[in-house]
């Protein structure tokens, strides 16, 4: 009965504690708090906002910033004009009310979009460009992207692209721009762009030969394509026009040659020229060339391709500075002399003569020379060159000297070269008619150590020996050899010397192995050395033995070598007895 009156007073007690709890949570104001499921994004933005109030609130009263107002505990609100907003919720109870602490919500612009072409009328293949004018909208900072589609399965992801049409269509052109908050906004143009086939413009001309003016040219319009409603101007060269558009009959008053053109435009406004040069009158034949050269050079001359001149009988050049003719549409001639020159066509047209002039200045030229003050080789670096400029009818020089980078401007230059090589120079030389002159000297300067050989001298023999060196010594040289100094290697003997290129030594009788060594001086102040073993073996003297010397024929007879004399053994003997019969061997 105990434990029952226990357990009925603890649950009275927990009952007790709960109501007080209760009635102390309803005696306060709530505390005002809110969420919402995004905080900013691309408008139109639709919010929803929860309240996360305590204590108990029964009356909600909110502020949702775009001059709405909401009596729900959970609202919703859509925002249409981009822009920066203050949410403020108000909680009460019948204890009093609470401010929540201000929420914003951040709506962004769309871009603000648009674009141009100015090439929406054109013919196949037609391209157009496109300028897009967008900016990124309110509260957004760049734009991150375009997607263009230019209506036949092209796009691109410029700013500013060019696209060409291959197809004939009209083509509906629209553009996306997004910006760094992820909006966008899209625009379209139906059948923004017309292409249609274009046209073909051709004509042909018939310029009737004449004497004298005026000359007549017939002329065929042969436009293919899409010619409905094509209208054409014709351009005869001369400023003269016409609008015909088939065939035209034009006469020159003035011979001459000239740019004709037929312009053409079709409905779609396709546009196409053609050009063509025609000679009116052949007594207007021109000389190309050159109206001045330096001496020394060659001038080539011509009429143009399309003058009527005919071949038979041939126009004939003369050059103006001897009596040679050329025939043919062109002639070249060096002209090695100054002065000026006339140059002459004598021109057939048939029935038609003419002789066309060009005067030819030819301005002359430096004349290069140059010699080299002091040594211009070496046999060792450095060399400092001293260059005399012997040149005449120039003022402007360039000189290179060989090494990369090496040159002048001076008249007389002086130039120290540091490493050794055959070196190339070359000098040009300018004067005031702007004619240039070039020399260029192959191994001009020359810097090369010495070199010497004497393996091809004898290498020995048996005692007694003459070595001669009247070959196998091989030198080279830039600056000559001054001095030959042999040394044979006998120092028993003062005489084993010698100053001549080739000489001869006498060894005698005296075996041994020598030194020889020859040292060369060249004139620029080197030498060089190379030695040569000479071995020298003594004679060897011996005697024959025959046991019998007198015996019948097939009898068989010994022989000795007797009293050998001289040499090192292993000794290599060869036999002949005498019947034809030898034998080698080594003992």
């Amino acid at each position: 009965m105990k434990s029952k009156l226990t357990y009925l007073h603890r649950t009275l007690t927990l009952i007790l504690i709960i109501v007080l709890s209760a009635m102390r949570a309803q005696a306060q104001a709530p505390v005002a708090q809110f969420t919402s499921n995004r905080d900013s994004g691309c408008f139109p933005l639709r919010v929803d906002f929860f309240d996360n109030s305590t204590n108990s609130p029964t009356e909600w009263q909110w502020d949702l910033g775009n001059g709405n107002q909401s009596t729900l505990q959970n609202p919703s609100a859509t925002y249409l004009v981009p822009g920066v907003y203050q949410i403020r919720l108000i909680a009460r109870n019948a204890n009093g009310a609470d401010t929540s602490v201000f929420k914003t919500i951040k709506v962004f612009g769309k871009p603000v979009i648009d674009f141009v072409s100015p090439d929406t009328l054109g013919c196949t293949p037609h391209t157009a460009n496109f300028t897009s004018t967008a900016t990124p909208g309110i509260l957004a900072n760049s734009i991150t992207g375009y997607e263009w589609n230019f209506g036949d399965g092209g796009a691109s992801t410029l700013p500013n692209p060019s696209y060409t049409y291959n197809i004939n269509g009209n083509r509906s052109v629209s553009l996306k721009v997004t910006n760094d908050k992820g909006c966008f906004e899209i625009i379209g143009r139906p059948q923004y762009i017309k292409v249609g086939s274009g046209i073909d413009v051709a004509f042909d001309e018939v310029v009737t030969p004449a004497c004298a003016p005026p000359i007549t040219a017939f002329f065929t319009n042969n436009t293919t394509g899409n010619t409905v409603g094509t209208t054409y101007t014709w351009e005869f060269g001369n400023g003269a026009t016409a609008t015909n558009p088939d065939t035209v009959t034009y006469n020159y008053s003035t011979p001459g040659i000239y740019t004709v053109r037929l312009i053409g435009v079709n409905s779609i406004g396709c546009r196409d020229t053609a050009t063509k040069t025609i000679v009116a009158n052949a007594f207007n034949t021109v000389i190309n060339g050159p109206d001045s050269i330096c001496a020394g050079s060659s001038a080539t001359f011509s009429y143009p391709s399309n003058t009527a001149i005919l071949a038979n009988p041939p126009s004939l050049w003369r050059n103006g500075f001897n009596a040679t003719n050329y025939t043919g549409a062109s002639f070249s001639f060096v002209y090695t002399t100054p002065g000026t020159y006339t140059i002459q066509l004598f021109a057939n047209y048939g029935t038609c003569r003419d002789t066309i002039r060009k005067t030819l200045v030819v301005k002359p030229s430096p004349t290069v020379n140059w010699n080299i003050l002091g040594d211009s080789v070496k046999c060792s670096t450095p060399l400092t060159v001293n260059f005399n400029n012997i040149s005449t009818g120039g003022n402007i020089y360039n000189w290179a000297f060989g090494p990369t980078g090496a040159t002048s401007t001076d008249r007389d230059p002086v130039y120290t070269y540091t490493t050794a090589g055959n070196f190339t120079v070359r000098l040009t030389v300018t004067n005031s008619f702007a004619c240039s002159t070039t020399v260029q000297r192959t191994n001009n300067v020359r810097i090369q150590a010495p070199t010497l050989s004497i393996a091809g001298t004898p290498a020995g023999g048996c005692a007694p020996f003459v070595f001669n060196a009247a070959t196998g010594v091989t030198t080279t040289a830039v600056d000559s050899i001054v001095r030959y100094s042999w040394d044979f290697g006998v120092t028993t003997r003062t005489d084993d010397t010698s100053n001549v290129r080739n000489p001869v030594f006498d060894y005698g009788n005296n075996p041994g192995t020598y030194t020889v060594r020859l040292t060369i001086f060249t004139r620029t102040g080197c030498s060089v050395s190379a030695t040569r073993t000479v071995v020298i073996g003594p004679r060897v003297t011996f005697g024959i033995a025959a046991t019998p010397r007198v015996t019948c024929p097939d009898a068989n007879i010994q022989f000795n070598i007797t009293n050998l004399v001289g040499g090192t053994p292993p000794y290599t003997y060869t036999w002949n007895f005498g019947d034809g019969t030898t034998r080698t061997g080594t003992t």
